[in-house]
């Protein structure tokens, strides 16, 4: 074999090699974006739920306030004709 033989098959086997890490790198960078991705959806389904929630909440309480004043609105009308 001669010295240019082995000085390309060398350069190839180097590029080969580099071309290999560099996929292999890049399908790590595919994979942990994917993980990301992911995480990032499930915080979005977890935070609307907690806003789901906080709105179901907010709307009992209206209903409990609105329930509770019609309750104390007609305990006054009574006690008002009471004292007539």
């Amino acid at each position: 074999m001669n010295t240019l033989g082995t000085h390309v098959s060398g350069t190839h086997t180097r590029t080969h090699t580099h071309t290999h890490t560099h996929c292999s790198r890049f399908q790590d960078l595919l994979d942990r974006t994917a993980e990301i991705a992911r995480q990032i959806d499930s915080s979005r389904a977890v935070f609307a739920i907690s806003l789901d929630n906080t709105r179901n909440r907010i709307a009992r309480m209206n209903l409990d306030i609105s329930t509770g004043m019609d309750g104390w609105v007609g305990w006054m009308e009574v006690d008002a004709c009471m004292h007539v």
